[in-house]
């Protein structure tokens, strides 16, 4: 009897199976396969996610020690431009100096000259008194006289 029971059972579920049930059957089957192979092929996953944490957190602390030699570079480039406003500044005072002082120069060189002429002049004036003397007598060297101490 029990043998009679598995062929009636067996012979009931075959019937049973239309092609629906076999094609729900089949895609639980496929499906079992890809969620498993999903849930254990998340841990790849996983594994390259902690990976790209530690390279962003390395690329992190890369870019904050960046961006304070950034700041750093920027004081540096602050006082360097204050430095060379204040070396501008000098600069132009020392070429008004320049200026003055070559205008001061000029004329200098223009009065050496006028000096140079006149004691040239004068220079002659006294070769020539030495070599032919005045010479005065009488009314004329009185006057001469008076003249010289008024």
């Amino acid at each position: 009897m029990i043998n009679s029971l598995k062929n009636i059972n067996k012979e009931y579920i075959i019937q049973k199976l239309d092609f629906k049930s076999i094609l729900i059957v089949i895609l639980f089957i496929i499906s079992s396969i890809f969620i498993t192979k999903f849930m254990l092929g998340g841990q790849n996953h996983r594994k390259e996610i902690k990976l790209l944490e530690k390279e962003n957190k390395r690329l992190q602390k890369q870019k904050d020690s960046l961006q304070i030699e950034f700041v750093e570079i920027q004081k540096g480039l602050i006082k360097d431009s204050i430095e060379l406003v204040k070396l501008k500044t000098q600069l132009t005072f020392i070429n008004k100096k320049i200026e003055i002082k070559e205008i001061q120069l000029k004329k200098a060189i223009e009065d050496l000259s006028t000096f140079k002429g006149s004691l040239e002049k004068s220079k002659k004036e006294i070769d020539e008194l030495k070599n032919n003397p005045v010479k005065r007598t009488g009314n004329e060297l009185l006057e001469s006289i008076r003249e010289k101490t008024k």
